[in-house]
């Protein structure tokens, strides 16, 4: 879990940020996560595909890219993210 987590140079604080988002948001898409995070779409990209935990699942719905967070079972296998 992100139980104690700390600013690192590695974005171990924004990929907290951003899994928090995703688990109480299922299913939210790109666009809508930038709203709420106010980090910028390039940025939140490179954090969500680099990081190490494997928490983080997404697909396609459409033209849309949407989130869930480990706790929500995969209906459709699809690339895993962090």
């Amino acid at each position: 879990m992100f139980g104690m987590v700390r600013k690192t140079k590695d974005g171990e604080f924004q990929r907290g940020r951003l899994y928090g988002y995703i688990e109480s948001n299922p299913g939210i898409h790109l666009s809508a996560l930038t709203r709420l995070s106010d980090l910028v779409i390039t940025k939140q990209h490179i954090i969500l595909i680099t990081g190490k935990g494997r928490r983080i699942w997404s697909r396609r719905d459409g033209r849309l890219l949407i989130f869930f967070a480990d706790s929500v079972a995969m209906d459709h296998p699809s690339r895993v993210l962090f």
